[in-house]
């Protein structure tokens, strides 16, 4: 009996360290270069490091233990910093063109209008773009990923 008590109890520790699984988010032209490759859609992340919000989204949305398999199954997560991408001239990729961070964040912003977190899904080459807006709880953002598969 001590003996089953004492594994249990090594077992519980053991588990207690491991950390859960994140999602690894990439750079635009990694992950528009993967989505292409893949045939899978992007999960377009636009936030920015000083949002309370897109942290929250961040670390209790996108990294649930329910999402996670999602994204990493179903899409190319990338996030876009409002604050430092927006700033770069060059270089972000976008079907034959050679855009500038602002640029690029237009292309997903139709009315011209930003409000963050801003979630947008995309599959390279599509014109369809489904966004979501602010924060979304584990089950709404779990409903929304699973129903844009469709």
């Amino acid at each position: 009996m001590k003996r089953i008590l004492f594994l249990s109890l090594i077992t519980l520790v053991i588990c207690s360290f491991t950390k859960a699984e994140k999602v690894k988010w990439y750079s635009w032209n990694e992950g528009y270069e993967l989505a292409k490759k893949e045939n899978k859609p992007i999960l377009l992340f636009v936030q920015a490091t000083w949002c309370n919000t897109c942290k929250r989204l961040n670390d209790k949305t996108f990294n649930n233990a329910d999402i996670v398999p999602i994204i990493q199954k179903d899409y190319i997560p990338v996030k876009y910093d409002v604050d430092t991408d927006i700033k770069i001239t060059e270089g972000f990729k976008y079907e034959d063109q050679d855009l500038s961070g602002k640029a690029l964040l237009l292309k997903f912003l139709p009315d011209h209008q930003l409000g963050i977190p801003l979630t947008v899904i995309w599959v390279p080459g599509a014109e369809k773009q489904i966004r979501i807006q602010g924060l979304k709880d584990p089950e709404e953002m779990k409903e929304i990923l699973l129903g844009s598969n469709k």
